[in-house]
């Protein structure tokens, strides 16, 4: 008999004697008395390391033996089963990461904190990955957190959006929309509750980009006025000289222009115009993409001259996609646009000055 079935055995055993002494009303005196001699066997088969037993099968022999460790606890006098309590605490644990049911309500939220560790370590698997199966599990533990977590409990904001990362991770990988949606909620959630500020600005970071997904799909255009909320929350948060501002503004700036394009609001573009040149002119923009930064505020000065025909714009623009192209390598994304816009704007330079 391997050890396999030894486990299966022992774990038949502990739960015929443990049934026999309910029935017989035996159980207290049973549970008291101290370990069956089958308990301290899978205790020991348990303590190999080498046993040949998987992490299922483990789960549930620990289930079983953390349910006869809390039983004696309750049992004992008060002050007195301290080490039942510890010692269920810590079989419990293993169950609790896998989902398993009928683990005694006083402990879940302990143990919801015990797992918070390794529900990091499920999800930086699930992202190195992109494995269903390993997103499913980092989903399913951080759910079991989340649920049994103390509210106040200073890990709840990171958890809740953790969740939500995940959950936006497997709409990335062919999952509903309603996955998305719920992401969504979660940051939401997770913001609202959220006070470091490094922290408030980790989760504005991927909840704007949960939004901008909903955006891309769905248009709808109350998702582009939280973008550009979080996206001024962000700017706010974040230290004035880290380069996570400059790309707050310029992100802002963009999701400007793009409420500008679909209502034609005057004060957005402007604002757009003023935010990009803020991103541009920030001292750590030398680390971002300066022909994209470029491009996009030479095409915004582009469409607000072509609403007040300021020269002034024009010119602006015209030096901007120009520095914009001498910039770009030849294969960059925004190379193409950028000559497209800096050729447009110097045809209508050139029309200005033609009295024909």
């Amino acid at each position: 008999m391997n050890r396999r079935d030894d486990v299966w055995e022992l774990i038949h055993l502990i739960n015929t004697k443990m049934e026999s002494a309910a029935a017989s009303g035996a159980l207290h005196t049973d549970l008291t008395a101290g370990d069956l001699p089958e308990v301290l066997q899978l205790d020991a088969i348990l303590a190999q390391s080498g046993a040949d037993i998987d992490v299922s099968m483990r789960a549930v022999a620990q289930h079983l033996l953390g349910k006869l460790r809390w039983y004696r606890f309750r049992l004992m006098p008060e002050g007195e089963g301290d080490g039942d309590y510890d010692a269920a605490l810590s079989l419990f644990e293993l169950p609790f990461i896998l989902g398993l049911d009928d683990i005694p309500e006083p402990m879940l939220p302990e143990l919801a904190e015990r797992a918070v560790p390794v529900a990091a370590s499920f999800e930086r698997g699930a992202f190195g990955t992109k494995s269903p199966a390993e997103i499913e599990s980092a989903i399913m533990l951080s759910r079991q957190i989340v649920t049994h977590l103390a509210p106040d409990h200073p890990f709840r904001p990171g958890v809740t959006a953790n969740l939500g990362h995940m959950l936006m991770l497997r709409f990335d990988n062919g999952g509903s929309p309603q996955d998305l949606d719920r992401s969504i909620e979660l940051l939401q959630a997770a913001l609202a509750i959220a006070i470091a500020a490094d922290q408030r600005e980790a989760v504005l970071s991927t909840l704007t980009t949960a939004l901008r997904r909903r955006l891309t799909a769905t248009a709808d255009p109350a998702d582009l006025d939280r973008v550009i909320e979080c996206c001024e929350a962000g700017a706010a948060v974040a230290p004035v000289d880290d380069e996570g501002s400059v790309q707050w503004l310029s992100g802002l700036g963009d999701s400007l222009l793009n409420r500008f394009e679909r209502t034609g609001a005057d004060s957005d573009l402007d604002r757009a115009i003023d935010v990009l040149r803020r991103a541009l002119d920030a001292d750590r923009a030398r680390l971002l993409d300066h022909t994209a930064m470029r491009y996009d505020l030479a095409y915004a000065l582009s469409r607000r001259f072509n609403r007040t025909r300021s020269a002034t714009d024009l010119t602006e623009g015209i030096d901007l996609a120009r520095a914009a192209v001498e910039a770009a390598e030849s294969d960059h994304v925004f190379r193409a646009p950028a000559q497209n816009l800096l050729e447009a704007m110097l045809r209508v330079k050139a029309s200005r000055r033609d009295p024909s």
